[in-house]
């Protein structure tokens, strides 16, 4: 059957829309790839668009990449919800949920817990969580995965911070 998502779970692979809407609303917004997507679907949900999933229809929606190229999208991701953030301010706590990044908006537990994951996570030890990921890759995949999403992350919230200064 078909389930009904809110805009922030919508994703692209398997969409379909007449043209006329999504000309509508200029299509794309090329400035926020890669979070284009989520960021149409939030302007057509404003349209009053639904958005539904068949969970019947299988999508695989596969980025290969190396662990450089990982990380660098981590980058790419920050500087792009940095854009989304000057656009639509009003998405500031939302974004900041959903990205970890740093906005005024966040509750102050919140801004607590951030101040906390700089000690622990920063361009000093970013080295050492990436080496620590690859050294134990083959034994403890998910324990390696975590860590690589922990310096994923940590290029999300710095590159965030460096673009939220020039938009």
């Amino acid at each position: 059957g078909l389930v009904e998502l809110n805009w922030y779970q919508y994703r692209t692979p398997n969409t379909s829309f007449k043209k006329e809407l999504i000309d509508k609303i200029d299509g794309f917004n090329v400035d926020l790839y890669p979070a284009e997507d989520t960021e149409l679907a939030y302007r057509l949900a404003r349209m009053g668009v639904r958005f539904f999933f068949g969970e019947k229809i299988k999508s695989l929606h596969h980025h290969p990449m190396d662990l450089n190229a990982y990380l660098n999208r981590g980058t790419v991701y920050g500087q792009a919800v940095a854009v989304w953030y000057a656009i639509n301010p009003e998405l500031g706590r939302f974004l900041a949920f959903r990205y970890g990044v740093y906005a005024k908006e966040l509750p102050l537990f919140k801004k607590v817990l951030k101040f906390v994951r700089t000690i622990y996570v920063n361009r000093f030890t970013l080295p050492l969580i990436v080496l620590l990921g690859k050294s134990v890759r083959n034994k403890w995949f998910k324990l390696s995965h975590r860590l690589y999403q922990c310096a994923y992350r940590y290029k999300i919230r710095r590159s965030f911070k460096e673009a939220i200064r020039h938009v």
